[in-house]
């Protein structure tokens, strides 16, 4: 994992923060990429993907790479080295945390998703992702938004059933109560999670229907994976049969396992998302 420490203003409250940004990162264990597109298995990842954030100061979400961002690696540099618009940011930052004094602040962490967050993440990553698509952003920002919004809906759909499986059969272990206390948790969860899904089923919906949309703006024949598994998980399967077909050769052999495993679940009719 390579991190890159920046300090963001918010644009509503004009507080500075410390913000850490994702360069490069290399995944832990077995991570599987899901029919949906979401690297399954590796929460981490997947949670530092976000393209907003939301201040601590003044609770309004903004977007980090389109506000006043100083790397921290741009406090050591020459003036000489710094070009008219780097000056002019660092200037606004030093407004605020002087640079012959800035070892004495002590700068906040936007923290983003906050530690609170992981024992329900998926429903409350929902909310958020539902209340900044309130506000007016691009194309592309409202494209990578939806995604992660469909994801987040089918985690809460999917994602437990083998987790489950798995610590029931260790049920009978030596390890045994551990197990079924673990299970139990698990059990109200992912049971308050089902419920949040149907009782918000019609933002999965109008998302998805939506991204369609903004996917065949965007680039059809490019986002042609997407749009099949889009209308599959809406129960659409002879659109989606329509839209496999429109694959070319060099597709099919691309996303060889794609088409046969989609080709299976439409057969049976069935929106679940698989591994691939």
């Amino acid at each position: 994992m390579q991190l890159i420490l920046q300090y963001v203003e918010c644009e509503h409250c004009r507080e500075w923060f410390t913000h850490t940004n994702l360069l490069s990162y290399t995944f832990n264990g077995k991570v599987n990429l899901r029919s949906d597109g979401k690297y399954y298995g590796d929460e981490i990842y997947f949670s530092m993907q976000f393209p907003f954030t939301k201040c601590r100061k003044c609770g309004n979400f903004f977007f980090p790479q389109k506000s006043l961002l100083v790397p921290n690696f741009w406090l050591n540099m020459p003036e000489n080295e710094l070009n008219k618009e780097q000056k002019q940011i660092l200037a606004a930052f030093y407004k605020k945390y002087p640079k012959t004094n800035l070892k004495n602040f002590e700068i906040p962490s936007l923290d983003y998703p906050p530690p609170e967050y992981w024992f329900n993440f998926p429903i409350l990553m929902i909310k958020d992702a539902l209340n900044v698509l309130e506000i007016p952003i691009n194309q592309a920002i409202e494209i990578d938004i939806r995604i992660k919004l469909w994801q987040l809906f089918n985690d809460l759909k999917y994602t437990s059933e083998n987790l489950i499986l798995k610590h029931f059969f260790k049920i009978f272990s030596i390890n045994g109560i551990f197990h079924l206390k673990f299970l139990k948790n698990h059990l109200k969860q992912k049971n308050k999670n089902i419920r949040f899904f149907y009782q918000n089923k019609n933002s999965y919906i109008s998302n998805l229907k939506k991204l369609s949309e903004l996917l065949i703006v965007e680039n059809k024949e490019q986002n042609l994976c997407f749009l099949v598994e889009i209308e599959r998980n809406l129960g659409n399967f002879s659109k989606a049969r329509t839209l496999l077909n429109e694959f070319s050769e060099h597709q099919k052999k691309e996303f060889f396992i794609f088409v046969k495993k989609t080709k299976r679940k439409l057969f049976f009719k069935s929106k679940k998302v698989f591994i691939l």
